[in-house]
């Protein structure tokens, strides 16, 4: 699915964006282009009532008539706030009240919204690089350095900002407005809810959140495929689908490593589905990480998450596609939504201290933590923008590993050891002028700034994945990353996400009675394994990778030191870490390339992105 939006005025740039490109065209009254693009009929749910028209497009979990029935009172795009935590599923909102337009994507970015000016003209789109190429936008390649940081990318608000000049994104609970005169601005809609839910009840609004995201997915009937790693993420979604679906396909990949007992739990709970179909990728059978990367298939949006697994959506997709499943359904966000953080101590530990003391105690004999240790933990309370700068500061230190990373806000940044002066002097540069600018956090409490963030990096991941399954007509989906999902999960009071010895306490609540065996794992996986074999059977062709990078012919790395670290021996999968970011930014700079190895250089990108209302 792909979508451009153009306001309803004369002189609409329809060549440059290639109009006639695309199969699928929604018109305003006024009969001009207002949203071209691809789309598949099940995709897309639209209502009008009186002058209020909306569009939903993406996993919709309400009919047509329904959504009629939602809008009925909406007399301006203000009235549509509730909407998209209202109506099940994971999507763009694309709307028009007299005359005025509301564009909006997803909380985790799952679904995000990119604009950029064509004169005096705003064009939004799903996907940066269709602007980018109208505009004849350069490729900001001063920006290229930040996407070396790992292990997730540039942080927030730097992470917001695209690699093409004169394309801007509209953050996560921010919603895109345009006039009938095509002026836009950008305004704020949501903000993370006070944690004042108990378990139980916070438990109950999970599993409803979730069975409605869920069944977003299902209800159009046909097959849907689930993944079964034996966890407790996927293993949750495959049984709320097996609720509402008779047909469903679950998706185990077995491990390599001997010592990883996801099979035995996937077991266990597969036969309590004795009505679905399981489909086994046995061991060996699936290609390795790391391949192929010369023919790699990429989305040119931007460097891929986790690049590392391409070839494994690739392969997931295309069997998936063999059992005549649509949508393939992952547990990507479980972890981040419901697995305890260190954060939920800090946070807890300021507005009830006494009530902190027995879950300290806990997480002390779980991670073996030393009184200074833990001291030195629930100490930290840092404003962000002193956060953000003394990370410019530590671009090149050492991790903190285990159970207590250095995190403040998020994960700590760090570039890999293989990148230049040049280009660590660049970002550290570029987090300091964030910092000096005022940039805030996405909530004041910093549990909360961590879990959207790190929801952010799974959406973003999603989002480019997905439009690689598509290739095979298959749609990746994440129900965690659901906007109401998300509000349910932070709604839960901070002393409730870290009760009790389960690994998620929360979760377990949302499924009390539905899922069997896997809320009594106390292990996780590993796949250090799979990342071993990968480099081993892509040596030569990582050699060669090495030697050919185009990052090292701009002056950011050093390609020798990164070849001696990717190709050396390791006691463990550590010091691998970094090279996800890098591959994943090299192989989209030779996706974006020209011809002759340089840059695409189409024209100069407009400048100025839009002030917040």
């Amino acid at each position: 699915m792909t979508f451009i939006i153009l306001p309803d005025v004369e002189g609409a740039p329809l060549g440059k964006i290639g109009a006639d490109r695309f199969g699928k065209v929604l018109e305003h009254r006024s009969g001009r282009p207002w949203i071209i693009g691809d789309w598949q009929e099940p995709e897309v749910v639209e209502a009008c009532s009186g002058r209020t028209r909306v569009v939903l497009l993406g996993a919709v979990g309400v009919s047509s008539r329904e959504l009629q029935r939602r809008i009925a009172t909406v007399r301006s795009i203000e009235d549509l706030d509730p909407l998209s935590l209202a109506v099940p599923g994971s999507y763009h909102m694309l709307a028009s009240v007299d005359g005025r337009m509301r564009v909006q994507g997803t909380l985790s970015t799952a679904r995000h919204v990119f604009y950029g000016r064509f004169g005096e003209v705003v064009v939004v789109a799903d996907r940066p690089q269709a602007l980018a190429r109208a505009v004849g936008a350069d490729i900001d390649v001063d920006r290229l350095p930040l996407h070396l940081l790992a292990p997730f990318g540039p942080p927030w608000p730097l992470s917001e900002e695209t690699l093409w000049k004169g394309v801007y994104s509209v953050s996560p609970g921010n919603y895109l407005s345009l006039s009938e005169r095509g002026v836009a601005g950008v305004t704020r809609w949501w903000s993370p809810p006070s944690p004042a839910s108990p378990l139980r009840e916070g438990g109950e609004r999970v599993r409803a959140a979730l069975e409605a995201a869920v069944r977003a997915r299902t209800g159009g009937g046909g097959p849907v495929a689930v993944d079964f790693s034996g966890g407790m993420d996927s293993t949750s979604l495959a049984f709320l689908a097996a609720e509402h679906s008779s047909q469903v396909v679950t998706v185990h990949t077995e491990a390599l490593g001997s010592a990883n007992d996801d099979a035995q739990w996937a077991e266990r709970c597969r036969q309590a589905l004795p009505d679905s179909r399981h489909l086994v990728v046995r061991r060996g059978t699936a290609p390795a990480l790391y391949s192929p990367l010369e023919k790699a298939r990429l989305d040119d949006e931007g460097p891929l998450s986790f690049a590392r697994a391409r070839s494994h959506y690739e392969d997931i997709a295309r069997r998936v596609a063999g059992t005549g499943a649509r949508y393939h359904l992952g547990g990507v966000g479980g972890d981040e939504l419901f697995q305890p953080s260190v954060l939920n101590l800090t946070a807890l530990l300021r507005s009830a201290p006494l009530r902190t003391l027995p879950h300290i105690r806990r997480f002390r004999h779980r991670y073996r933590w030393s009184l200074r240790r833990a001291a030195r933990v629930l100490e930290r309370q840092k404003p962000y923008r002193a956060w953000l700068a003394e990370c410019a500061d530590r671009l090149t230190g050492g991790r903190s590993w285990g159970a207590c990373p250095d995190t403040d806000w998020e994960i700590a940044p760090r570039m890999p050891p293989w990148a230049s002066e040049r280009a660590i002097r660049r970002v550290a540069g570029m987090l300091r002028e964030a910092a000096q600018r005022g940039a805030a956090p996405l909530d004041e409490l910093p549990v909360n700034h961590e879990m959207l963030r790190l929801m952010q990096v799974n959406g973003r991941a999603m989002r480019m994945n997905s439009r690689i399954a598509e290739h095979f007509g298959v749609v990746l989906e994440a129900p965690y990353c659901d906007d109401a999902v998300i509000q349910a999960a932070m709604s839960v009071r901070l002393e409730d996400r870290v009760a009790g010895e389960q690994p998620k306490p929360v979760l377990a609540e949302a499924m009390r009675g539905l899922v069997p065996h896997v809320f009594e794992r106390r292990t996780k996986g590993d796949a250090s394994v799979e990342i071993y074999t990968g480099i081993r059977r892509n040596r030569a062709e990582l050699d060669r990778f090495c030697r050919e990078s185009r990052l090292a012919e701009l002056g950011l790395i050093d390609a020798e030191a990164m070849r001696e670290v990717v190709l050396g021996l390791h006691a463990d999968t550590r010091p691998l870490m970094p090279f996800d970011a890098t591959l994943g930014t090299e192989l989209w700079l030779r996706g974006v390339e020209g011809p002759s190895g340089s840059p695409i250089r189409a024209g100069e990108g407009n400048e100025g992105g839009l002030v917040a209302e």
